[in-house]
């Protein structure tokens, strides 16, 4: 199930308020990822993308959950095409590059490397460009462990002088370098083709349209923007409470590997045999 289409379940709740235009779109789609982001791994996926940063900073992807490494690049060689494109969008193609810290020299070194093409489509042109890898950047000091994954590559950079640093926000990347392209590795929401996917977990897709109603109803009664919503924001709430010890349960579950009921079975029958020599 895409966003699209749950914000059209729940929508559907709330017809008569829509037809009022009485609901905040915006406002209903930031309630669905921040709610869906409170379920934190157990609906995240491992995803790629290139940052340009301008001025000092970058926006993070909609669906960004925690850093797991983010690398410095350069361009070092462009190709222009004559040929008109009516939309701007990019396309890049990511590759892992093993990278080690060296002691004696006090910086990280490339144990491995492999081009990353990224291809920007623009009004007029196409511009090809090939990246060369560069630099590891550091984790700024005041940087909450929270933002970032337990293996980031960055963590094992030490910050020194005026080497590259960067630090995270709740929508953003801040860095101490003005310009730059930083190719970072993530855990996020899953997406595909720019549209947030929901996971397909009956329970969890429930408790999102239930508590994204009531949020919604919530804002009109505190808003005062219609009466009579008081007895539909006290039966969402309820609903929305019931199934949330559900969802939470039910992505955990989703989330484990295959055969770990067959893993569970091998550890207890181990543990009990210690009672059975």
């Amino acid at each position: 199930m895409t966003q699209k289409e749950l914000r059209a379940e729940i929508l559907t709740h709330l017809r008569k308020y829509d037809d009022l235009g009485l609901i905040d779109y915006i406002t209903l789609d930031e309630t669905i990822v921040s709610e869906l982001r409170r379920f934190g791994s157990n609906v995240m996926e491992l995803r790629h993308t290139v940052l340009e940063v301008v001025g000092g900073f970058a926006k993070l992807p909609k669906g960004f959950y925690k850093l797991d490494g983010a690398v410095l690049y350069t361009p070092f060689e462009e190709e222009y095409e004559e040929e008109k494109w009516r939309t701007v969008y990019e396309d890049s193609k990511i590759r892992v590059t093993d990278y080690d810290w060296d002691n004696q020299s006090n910086s990280h070194y490339r144990k491995s490397y492999k081009e990353i093409i990224v291809k920007k489509k623009i009004r007029g042109q196409e511009r090809r460009v090939k990246l060369r890898p560069y630099l590891v950047p550091s984790l700024t000091k005041n940087l909450s462990r929270d933002m970032v994954t337990d293996s980031c590559l960055n963590k094992k950079i030490k910050m020194w002088g005026d080497y590259p640093q960067i630090s995270l926000s709740y929508d953003r990347i801040m860095t101490n370098f003005k310009t730059g392209d930083l190719v970072i590795q993530y855990k996020g929401l899953p997406e595909f083709e720019g549209e947030l996917q929901i996971p397909e977990d009956d329970n969890l897709v429930q408790y999102l349209i239930y508590f994204c109603c009531a949020k919604m109803l919530e804002t009109m009664w505190t808003n005062d923007d219609i009466q009579g919503v008081v007895e539909k924001l006290s039966y969402y709430k309820g609903e929305a409470n019931k199934l949330k010890d559900l969802a939470d349960i039910s992505v955990k579950f989703n989330n484990l590997p295959p055969d770990w009921n067959k893993r569970f079975e091998r550890r207890n029958k181990k543990y009990l045999s210690r009672f059975y020599k």
